[in-house]
């Protein structure tokens, strides 16, 4: 079954769909392809702080179909090695907008 992950490191989204059965070796290379750094250099975590093992599947992690929905993501946190040492996990939270002009919600509301 397909898992739709939504991974976050400070101002980076990267939305990715895995497959329950694949490792999280797998996850973090596909995440080194396009960061650009090697694999040993990501840490993932899910929500709930708990780290996704090496050598573990998506699905032993507690990532599986029901969690990660199309609808809903599940949100990885990630940390790159800096200096030999992981950087504490980062995310910059989204924008909220503006509330829309009079004239606009008056609108809506009809």
């Amino acid at each position: 079954m397909t898992c739709y992950l939504i991974v976050r490191r400070q101002k980076t989204t990267i939305f990715l769909d895995m497959k329950e059965s694949s490792k999280v070796d797998e996850l973090k290379a596909t995440l080194g392809g396009i960061l650009k750094v090697d694999k040993d250099q990501v840490r993932l975590t899910k929500p709930d702080e708990t780290e996704l093992v090496n050598g573990k599947t998506l699905e032993e992690c507690g990532v599986k179909q029901s969690t990660a929905k199309v609808v809903d993501p599940m949100e990885v946190k990630m940390a790159l090695k800096v200096n030999d040492v992981f950087e504490k996990p980062e995310v910059t939270p989204y924008s909220v907008p503006p509330p829309l002009p009079e004239a606009m919600a008056r609108g809506l509301s009809q």
